[in-house]
C-alpha cells in the first residue's frame, strides 16, 4: 500500500521501503532530544519526557482504526526506539503505556470495552485517557 500503510506513522515505525528515510527522521529526533537535555542541564531544570502512546499500540486498535493502517509493513519498534534513546540521553521519561494495557486487557476480560481515545482517532486519549497520562506523570514526583 505504500505511505498509505502506516499513514502518519510510516516514518516512525520504519515503513518498508523507507526505512533510510526513516532512520533520517529518528537521527534527527535524537539530536533535537539531546539539544534539549543539554539546553534543561545548563539551566539547572528537570527533564522528563512523558511518552504518550497511540491505540496502535494497544490489542483491539481495530474498534479505533477507521484507516486499517497495518502494521505488518513496519521494520521497527518506535515505543522501544524511544525509550532507548531516552535511557542512552540519560533522560528521565513516564511512559503510560503499560496502564493503557492493563486497563484494556482487564476491561477486556470482563468484556467491556473503555475507549481511551477519541472517536475514530488513534493518537489523542479521550479524558478517561487523559487521567491515564497524568496519573503515569505524577508517579515521577
Amino acid at each position: 500500500r505504500g505511505l498509505d500503510a502506516l499513514s502518519q506513522y510510516s516514518y516512525a515505525y520504519g515503513l518498508k521501503g523507507f526505512e533510510k528515510d526513516s532512520l533520517k527522521a529518528w537521527n534527527l529526533f535524537y539530536e533535537s532530544l539531546s539539544e534539549i537535555n543539554k539546553i534543561s542541564k545548563d539551566l539547572n531544570l528537570r527533564f522528563i519526557v512523558l511518552i504518550s502512546p497511540i491505540s496502535l499500540q494497544l490489542p483491539y486498535h481495530n474498534k479505533q482504526d477507521k484507516f486499517n493502517l497495518d502494521l505488518s509493513c513496519s521494520t521497527l519498534d518506535p515505543h522501544a526506539k524511544i525509550i532507548e534513546m531516552l535511557k542512552n540521553l540519560n533522560i528521565e521519561y513516564s511512559d503510560p503505556l503499560p496502564i493503557f494495557l492493563e486497563k484494556i486487557n482487564t476491561d477486556y476480560n470482563e468484556q467491556n470495552y473503555s475507549q481511551l481515545f477519541l472517536d475514530y482517532d488513534d493518537n489523542h486519549p479521550n479524558a478517561y485517557g487523559q487521567v491515564l497520562l497524568a496519573y503515569s506523570l505524577l508517579n515521577k514526583f
